[in-house]
This record gives structure tokens, C-alpha cells and sequence, in this order.
């Protein structure tokens, strides 16, 4: 005989608790794993800079972020001021500048989610991240001589034509980037005087000018995760607070058309991907150090060469050594920073050797002129590096052991 078990009312219910706790447990911990998830995902997403999570209405979110953006693009533009037009180009061509991005990761240490009124000064920032330049205005001199005619009044009467070498000497500032201390790291540069062009039979031209012969950089990625933790966050928390950053900053270039919204330097760009894609982005640098066809790239070296004409064989090697260096051997290379040529024009180097357009207009063979071709954008640049220094081997880091820092 089977013996059932007899339990009062009360023992059935513990029964049935004890049974719910131990079924429900694992449910409700999932449960609130994935809410916790979520809650994550809604303060990292595009926008949580201001600290919002998607609990508020999209437009709303939307608005805070974008005036957000706005104001730390609006900050890093103002810090530029004190810099003459010059000065500015000089330090967005060495990639010193201060990228929204990085206002935007610091934005949110100093915030901390916390104070609100903090969002509405620029102090803070200001005193973690101002950088600090030291130029030196120099001179470059450009002494022309040319023969001129004159006429000479004989002292009995009369008058006496005869040739004679006039001298012209005209003195440029030149502005001088010597050291920098940036969000990131520092930057310290080495000159020297360098003349070029020569005298024949009396005349011609010869400029002298200070040119850079190298410069170290150095990247101190320990002063963000320092800058971190002084506002309360640990280094763990940097990286998704960045890429959180340049999302943002790429949301605000891309669909707002903000164009102070700008990654330039290489760390930034080796951290973070472009906007909804695991494209990296494109740093500017210059190309590998082989060229990707030597082949076919000294084919189109010395069909330029034969074109131009009386260029030394001894280029070549000097000239591929250039190719390797601006373009790695592609002819349809763009660098995507801008370099001012000329007082208020911007342009992007372009093709195999890397020739701003300005510059192969005045340089282009007659009827070679396509920038993307490698043969005519190689004899423009010959041209112009025998105008300039006469040979590729006065080229700091072509013919010699000094830093190559483009030509």
C-alpha cells in the first residue's frame, strides 16, 4: 500500500514559492541582464555625450546632441584664434589641431552626467586641453640679378649704351613651427638655411630660406586616460566613451554638414572607424615605402624624364625613392589634408608624386596635362624640383640621411 504525502494548506503554498524561486530565478536574472544591456546600449549610442537615454523622444535627443556638437566644434575653432592664417596652416599640416572628437570624449568627463551647467562652459576644456606653440618668425631672401641696359651721358657730350647687372633682394617672413605641446603629446622641430637656385655668368636668382631638416612627435595617449580619471571615470571607460565621440562628430559632418567636425590626427583616426561602417579612416600620411608596381612605376619615371629632357639618369633612383615615399605607387593618390599654397588657397595633393594643382598648372608639360596621368604628373613634378632645388638630391630625405618631410 502506496503511503501518500499529507501536507496542510500552508506547506502546499511554501511548496509552490519554493518551486517558483528556483524555476524563476535564472528568468528573472536574464531578465535583468538584458535590461541592464539595454540601459548600456541606450547612454552609448549616437548622442549619449549629453547623457540622455532613449526614454526621451528622438527629436529631442537629437537637438541636445547636435548643439552639443556644435558648441565643443565652436570651442576647438576658438582656440585656433592668436594664430595668424600662416600659423594655422602650419598646424593643421602637422595634424596638431584639436580634433571635435576629442572635445567631445572630454566633454563627457567633465559633464560626468552629473552637472548640468558644466555643459554650458568651455573652462574646463580650456584648462585640461589648451595647446601651446612656439613659432619663430625667420626671413627667406630671394636675390635676383639681371642683366639691364643702360645709357651712360659721355662728359663731352653724347651717349653711351652698356650692359650692366642689376640686383634685386626682397625679404619674406617665414614662420617657423619649432615645438608643440598638444592634447596628445609634443612635437619639436629641427632648421637650418638652405639656398637654392644659382648665378650663371652673373645672373639668376637664389633664394635662402630656413627649411626643417626633421621633427620628432611624440603621442602620449596616457594624458586622456589622466585627464579620465581626474573626472572620475577609469581607463576602461575611455575607448567606448571615444568611439562614442567620433560617431557623433562623423553623425554631425556627415547628415549635418558640420564642417568643423574633423578627425586629422592619426591617433584619432587609428582609434575609431567612419560613421556606420568598419571602414578605417584615412590618415594622409604619406605612402608606404615600396612602391606597389616598380616595374611600371620606373616605366613612367623615365618616359617623364625622356620628356622633360637633359634630366641625369642618377634621378631615377632618387625619383623612385619619392614615389615610394608621396604616393606608394598610386597614381590616383589624394592626400586628404589640405595645404596652403598661397595665402587663402587650400588645395589636396594628387597623384603619383603628389603635386598640389596650383603647382602643376605652372609646371605641366604643353599637352600633358591631366594630374592623374603618372607620366604627366611625374614630368610636372621634375620640372618643378629642378626650379626649386635643382636636384632631388638637395631634397631633405631623398639624397641624404635627414627626415623626410616632403618636397
Amino acid at each position: 500500500m502506496k503511503r501518500v504525502l499529507s501536507l496542510p494548506w500552508y506547506g502546499w503554498v511554501l511548496c509552490g514559492l519554493g518551486g517558483l524561486f528556483v524555476l524563476g530565478l535564472p528568468a528573472l536574472l536574464v531578465f535583468l541582464v538584458f535590461g541592464v544591456v539595454i540601459n548600456l546600449a541606450g547612454s552609448f549610442y549616437l548622442g549619449a555625450v549629453t547623457g540622455v537615454h532613449d526614454t526621451l523622444p528622438a527629436s529631442e535627443v537629437q537637438h541636445i546632441n547636435q548643439t552639443l556638437v556644435t558648441q565643443y566644434a565652436s570651442v576647438a575653432h576658438a582656440w585656433q584664434q592668436g594664430l595668424n592664417a600662416r600659423e594655422r596652416a602650419i598646424v593643421e599640416g602637422y595634424q596638431l589641431n584639436l580634433p571635435t572628437s576629442v572635445l567631445l570624449t572630454v566633454g563627457k568627463f567633465v559633464n560626468n552626467l552629473h552637472d548640468a551647467s558644466a555643459k554650458a562652459s568651455a573652462q574646463a576644456y580650456d584648462e585640461a586641453l589648451r595647446p601651446t606653440y612656439r613659432f619663430v618668425e625667420g626671413t627667406e631672401t630671394v636675390t635676383t640679378r639681371r642683366r639691364v641696359e643702360v645709357s651712360v651721358a659721355m662728359p663731352h657730350g653724347g651717349i653711351r649704351r652698356e650692359m650692366r647687372i642689376r640686383t634685386t633682394v626682397t625679404v619674406h617672413p617665414v614662420w617657423e613651427l619649432r615645438s608643440a605641446n598638444v592634447w596628445n603629446g609634443t612635437f619639436v622641430s629641427t632648421w637650418a638655411m638652405q639656398s637654392r637656385g644659382r648665378f650663371v655668368e652673373g645672373v639668376g636668382t637664389v633664394t635662402t630660406e630656413p627649411v626643417m631638416t626633421g621633427y620628432h612627435r611624440v603621442y602620449e595617449h596616457a594624458r586622456l586616460y589622466a585627464l579620465a580619471k581626474r573626472y572620475g571615470f577609469s581607463k576602461s571607460d575611455v575607448d567606448p566613451l571615444w568611439f562614442e565621440a567620433i560617431y557623433a562628430m562623423q553623425y554631425a559632418k556627415d547628415q549635418q554638414g558640420d564642417a568643423l567636425a574633423y578627425l586629422k590626427d592619426p591617433a584619432v583616426d587609428a582609434w575609431g572607424p567612419l560613421f556606420g561602417s568598419g571602414v578605417p579612416l584615412s590618415t594622409g600620411a604619406p605612402g608606404p615605402a615600396t612602391v606597389a608596381d616598380r616595374a611600371e612605376v620606373t616605366h613612367w619615371i623615365e618616359t617623364a624624364m625622356r620628356l622633360v629632357g637633359d634630366v641625369p639618369s642618377s634621378w631615377e633612383p632618387l625619383l623612385l625613392r619619392m614615389v615610394a615615399l608621396e604616393s606608394g605607387g598610386d597614381p590616383n593618390a589624394e592626400n586628404p589634408d589640405l595645404v596652403e599654397d598661397a595665402p587663402g588657397l587650400y588645395e589636396h595633393a594628387k597623384g603619383l608624386l603628389q603635386t598640389l594643382p596650383s603647382t602643376f598648372a605652372a609646371y605641366a608639360l604643353p599637352g600633358y596635362e591631366n594630374i592623374w596621368n603618372p607620366i604627366d604628373n611625374a614630368a610636372a613634378a621634375i620640372r618643378y624640383i629642378q626650379a626649386r632645388y635643382g636636384s632631388p638630391g638637395a631634397i631633405p630625405g631623398v639624397g641624404n640621411a635627414a627626415p623626410y618631410v616632403g618636397y
